[in-house]
């Protein structure tokens, strides 16, 4: 496992004694992998000695698992559930972790196990030595295209912190305070693109860990289309009027 601690403002220090964390998972039609997923978050907080919770919420899904949720909850005690009556997609489940998290952390994971155990516990042991911990996607066997549009994500947050190294769509950590003051009201996909660009122009301290996510063969097919391309130059605009408002109310 590689780790790399970079200084983009604060320094990353030791990690304190007990660090609250929330874990969001995110599930839409996932009940046959999310107790699975959630066993792996409560393994990591057991392993890492981190004080933590899990939020899961159901964007709509239509596979029944509020009865799972309720059955979670009762079982591990540190399990809570919400539900979305419509699917809303991945921006308003983000937002609705945000608003219920209760940590000093907050971290998302897919309820779909694309990370291991082993992977979500190395990115949780590092919860609290920074303002972010990105657990940063190795290309793997996603797709060209996909892959294009990752580094187009990648060079966006880039473009606005230079020194930065977040990768929006990793399986990252990042302090509650810092997350809900950064917050996008896009939708979809993108709408962690654009907070990450908001958290890197206050140069947060950063670790980075590199970690595999699993090939499955139940994902479904990519939603990245040109459109998404669209999406990212309109977030580029909200950046530049969210830079000119902070300027001017500093």
């Amino acid at each position: 496992m590689l780790v790399n601690s970079l200084l983009t403002g604060g320094s990353p220090g030791q990690a304190p004694d007990r660090v609250t964390l929330t874990v969001g998972i995110l599930a839409f039609n996932e009940v046959r992998h999310l107790e699975a997923t959630c066993v792996s978050v409560l393994g990591a907080f057991s392993s890492t000695g981190i004080s933590g919770s899990v939020i899961i919420i159901d964007d709509g899904s239509s596979d029944g698992p509020a009865e799972l949720m309720v059955d979670l909850s009762r079982r591990y005690g540190n399990i809570n559930g919400f539900r979305h009556e419509t699917n809303q997609g991945i921006g308003a489940v983000a937002r609705s972790v945000a608003a219920h998290a209760d940590g000093e952390y907050v971290m998302f994971v897919p309820g779909d196990e694309s990370y291991s155990a082993k992977t979500i516990a190395e990115v949780v042991a590092h919860i609290g030595s920074s303002d972010i911990v990105v657990g940063q996607r190795n290309r793997g066997t996603v797709t060209p295209l996909r892959y294009c549009i990752r580094i187009a994500v990648r060079a966006s947050t880039k473009l606005w912190s230079p020194r930065s190294r977040i990768d929006p769509g990793g399986l990252n950590g990042y302090r509650l305070d810092l997350l809900r003051s950064s917050l996008s009201t896009v939708d979809g996909h993108l709408m962690m693109t654009e907070t990450c660009m908001r958290m890197a122009t206050m140069k947060p301290s950063v670790v980075v860990v590199h970690v595999e996510q699993i090939p499955l063969s139940h994902q479904r097919s990519s939603s990245i289309r040109v459109g998404n391309l669209i999406t990212l130059a309109r977030i580029h605009l909200r950046m530049l009027v969210f830079m000119v408002q902070g300027r001017h109310g500093s």
